[in-house]
């Protein structure tokens, strides 16, 4: 019997627009948002019902990473 997986960690959630300013402290206007999306420069939004959107923490941490990673990156030049 095979065991099928979850495609995202259990401990993954989705943050609103407003926790993405309070607990992420990414205040970026929804344009940006968009504009940053479709870019590729930021993680894509779910939609969760209604006019209701989301970003997935594990995203959201992964991009914070990314930066992280890019100024150790010049640290080390």
């Amino acid at each position: 019997m095979s065991t099928v997986k979850p495609s995202t960690p259990v401990h993954d959630y989705p943050v609103t627009r407003e926790a993405l300013k309070r607990d992420w402290s990414i205040p970026y206007c929804n344009a940006h948002l968009l504009r940053l999306e479709r870019e590729g420069k930021f993680p894509r939004r779910i939609y969760l019902g209604g006019r209701t959107a989301a970003w997935l923490t594990s995203e959201l941490a992964a991009w914070v990473a990314s930066f992280v990673a890019a100024r150790d990156a010049k640290a080390t030049r």
